[in-house]
Order: structure tokens, then sequence, then C-alpha cells
């Protein structure tokens, strides 16, 4: 190889180290805490289903977009007393207490439910 065309190979290994430098190998924002939103969720009433929706924040605390690789998991108990669809709808079935549990980006919340 001679000295021009290994300078010129430099300096094309250089530009691409350059420009992929901004490709981090983490995400600049990780999923820290789970809450679910209504917080006013606290009572449910039978057969009007309640939309429930998963409010994530970050490592600083700041509130961000759910993150799209994510799955999400919603479930109800007792199954008796109200029903959670997989889009996060809570319906109830009769009266009582209910536990609501949400899963989300390795993050879980529970909140009892009446």
């Amino acid at each position: 190889m001679t000295g021009a065309t290994f300078s010129k190979a430099v300096l094309a290994g250089t530009v691409i180290f350059l420009g992929c430098a901004d490709l981090e190998t983490e995400a600049d924002r990780i999923p820290t805490e789970l809450a679910v939103s209504p917080p006013d969720s606290s009572r449910f009433t039978v057969g009007k289903p309640t939309r429930l929706e998963f409010v994530v924040k970050d490592q600083h605390g700041e509130v961000m977009p759910v993150p799209s690789w994510a799955t999400a998991t919603w479930r109800a108990i007792p199954p008796s007393v109200a029903d959670v669809s997989e889009d996060g709808t809570l319906t109830g079935k009769e009266g009582g207490w209910v536990a609501v549990t949400a899963r989300l980006a390795g993050l879980e919340t529970r909140r009892r439910t009446a």
C-alpha cells in the first residue's frame, strides 16, 4: 500500500468513525418508574369501561413516551370483579375490590381499586 493510499484509508476510516459518533450503545432515556393514569381511577363503575394508561418516567424523573419496544401487560385479580383488556380498559363486572397489575419495560405497578 502506498503512502497516499494509506492516508486515504485513514481519512475514510476517521470520517466513518466520526460520522457514527452520535450512535450510542445506551439509550439516553431509560424507563425507571411506572404509574397508571388516571390517578382518580380508585373507583370504577360496574359496566362502565375506564381507560387506564401508562405513565413512564426516565432515570431523571421526567415523563417520557412509552417505549415502542416495550410489551404491555395488564391483570385484574379477582377476575370476577373486573377485567382489564390488552389496551388497558378496566371494566367492572360486580362490586368489590380488585387489584390491577400493570407491567411494561421490566417495570411493574399495582393498584387496588373499588
